[in-house]
């Protein structure tokens, strides 16, 4: 088994990104909308502003209290829309489920104007979800894709990452399968995986028992049961240190490639 370094691949393309940067000669700017105080949110929130200033980016945090109205949050991001001094605008998620129903959140985004849109979430944009393309990003890094391997995708019917996986996968002519989490074919299905991604958020919901011996798993968050699906797999990414630095230095690329 060998574990994916998610850290050393994302300083490798942080390095190059810094010198990108560097020759717009300008400052791109930021705002990424925070609504409450999750503690992973805000430290999600922290962890890009800090690395957006190792690279040369603008990032302010917008903080609203967690009983923020949804209409307070489209204002805002109408307002800045409008703002011709910001370059990219952010939602972090989830937002706070007693304010914000599943429904809700899709509709929110929409708002953004996609020209803004860095993290790629409303689909209608030039840019490719951060973290969709971290995932890709390492499979293409460990030589993974395009040699006709199976791939499957478990939350890749509904959930946003995991829906925005399987379109990107097959736009790169790979062989992938998106199934929901409560597929009654589930193990049957990631069984026959030779990369298994996993996107549903629920912890550990992968374990050893759906994973065939050589497969390469990719956990996006906290899905696996690391230690157990270990002993089957031939590469795998570990939680933290896989996919999450990677998602990161993405959406800072992203916003980079808005220049372009």
């Amino acid at each position: 088994m060998y574990t994916i370094d998610g850290k050393k691949l994302a300083s490798i393309r942080e390095e190059k990104l810094k010198e990108r940067i560097k020759r717009l000669k300008i400052c791109p700017k930021v705002v990424s909308i925070l609504v409450g105080n999750d503690p992973a949110s805000v430290m999600y929130t922290n962890m890009k502003q800090k690395k957006a200033k190792d690279v040369g980016i603008d990032f302010k945090p917008l903080r609203l209290p967690a009983q923020t109205t949804p209409k307070r949050v489209v204002t805002e991001i109408e307002r800045l829309n409008k703002d011709e001094d910001i370059d990219g605008i952010m939602i972090q998620l989830p937002l706070p489920e007693k304010y914000f129903s599943k429904n809700l959140t899709p509709k929110i985004i929409q708002k953004i104007d996609p020209q803004k849109d860095i993290d790629g979430l409303t689909g209608k944009g030039k840019f490719i979800q951060a973290t969709v393309k971290a995932v890709v990003t390492i499979l293409s890094s460990e030589k993974e894709l395009g040699k006709n391997k199976r791939t499957v995708v478990v939350g890749g019917v509904r959930g946003m990452v995991g829906v925005g996986l399987v379109n990107e996968l097959k736009r790169l002519g790979e062989e992938v399968e998106g199934i929901s989490k409560s597929d009654p074919q589930l193990k049957n299905k990631t069984k026959k995986a030779d990369i298994l991604i996993s996107a549903t958020g629920v912890k550990n919901i992968i374990t050893a028992e759906l994973v065939k011996k050589g497969t390469v798993v990719i956990d996006v968050s906290y899905d696996v049961d690391f230690k157990d699906v270990s002993k089957f797999a031939s590469k795998i990414t570990p939680v933290p240190g896989g996919v999450g630095p990677m998602t990161v230095v993405c959406l800072m690329e992203n916003i980079w490639e808005k220049y372009l």
